[in-house]
């Protein structure tokens, strides 16, 4: 606590007990990103205490951050083109019934 301010946030981290220290807990890229960001607001010292982290793994996740975000980009991008795709079969869809209603109204002169 910093402040009277919470450093931790509950979605970063579940428990703060100590039995779940001892467990090797798995942090995600965003997690990993959103404890870097809390550091450089809170302090180094305050946020690893808080979290019960160790220098070693901080400065691990300070060297390979620039991986998690581009990692965290790609994974965005990929699920934004997931998307277009499916929304570029609905439009052709809808286009492909209108065509075909227009062809129904006014048949083409069979050549």
């Amino acid at each position: 606590m910093i402040n009277n301010i919470p450093v931790s946030n509950p979605q970063l981290w579940e428990s703060t007990s100590l039995a779940m220290v001892e467990k090797r807990r798995k942090f995600t890229k965003e997690q990993k990103m959103q404890i870097l960001q809390l550091v450089k607001t809170h302090g180094v010292t305050k946020v690893l205490e808080e979290y019960h982290l160790s220098y070693s793994v901080y400065y691990r996740w300070k060297q390979n951050s620039d991986k998690y975000v581009v990692t965290i980009n790609m994974e965005q991008a990929i699920e934004e083109l997931k998307k277009l795709r499916e929304e570029n079969k609905a439009l052709k869809r809808i286009i492909a019934d209108f065509a075909l209603q227009i062809e129904m109204k006014h048949p083409r002169a069979n050549d």
